[in-house]
C-alpha cells in the first residue's frame, strides 16, 4: 500500500538524517551553510563595490567630458583673442613702419639741412677769411 511505503520511506530518511547528524555531518553542513551565507554577503558587498566603482567611473568620465568641453571652449576663445591680437599687431606694425619711414625722412632732411648749413658756414668762413685778408692788405697798403 502506498501510504505505508511513503511513511516507511519518510521514517528511513529521518533515521538516516539522525545517523548523519550524530556522525557530525550536520555540523559540517551547518558550517558549509554559514560559509555560503558569508560568501553570499561578500559577493553582495563586492557587487555593491563594483556598482559604486562604475558610478564613480561614470562621474569621472562626465567630469572629464565637461573639462574637455571647457578646454575646447577656452582654446577657441584663446584662438579668437590671438587672432585679434595679431590683427592689432599688424596695425601697430604698419603704424610703426610708417613712423619709421617718417623718422628716416626727417633724419635725412636734418642731415641734408645740416650739410647745407655746414656748407654755408664754410662758405661764410671763407668769405670772412677773404674779407679779413683783404682788410689786412688794405691796412698794410
Amino acid at each position: 500500500d502506498i501510504p505505508y511505503l511513503s511513511q516507511t520511506g519518510i521514517h528511513a530518511a529521518l533515521a538516516r538524517n539522525v545517523e548523519l547528524w550524530k556522525g557530525g555531518e550536520g555540523e559540517r553542513w551547518a558550517k558549509k551553510v554559514n560559509d555560503l551565507a558569508f560568501a553570499k554577503k561578500e559577493l553582495f558587498q563586492v557587487d555593491e563595490d563594483i556598482v559604486s566603482e562604475r558610478r564613480a567611473c561614470a562621474e569621472k568620465q562626465d567630469e572629464l567630458a565637461r573639462r574637455r568641453e571647457t578646454a575646447r571652449g577656452q582654446a577657441e576663445m584663446n584662438r579668437r583673442v590671438l587672432r585679434e591680437l595679431e590683427e592689432k599687431l599688424a596695425g601697430v606694425k604698419a603704424v610703426f613702419s610708417g613712423r619709421q619711414d617718417t623718422y628716416r625722412r626727417h633724419e635725412d632732411e636734418i642731415i641734408q639741412s645740416r650739410q647745407k648749413m655746414e656748407g654755408r658756414v664754410t662758405q661764410l668762413n671763407r668769405r670772412i677769411d677773404a674779407e679779413r685778408e683783404r682788410t689786412e692788405r688794405l691796412i698794410k697798403d
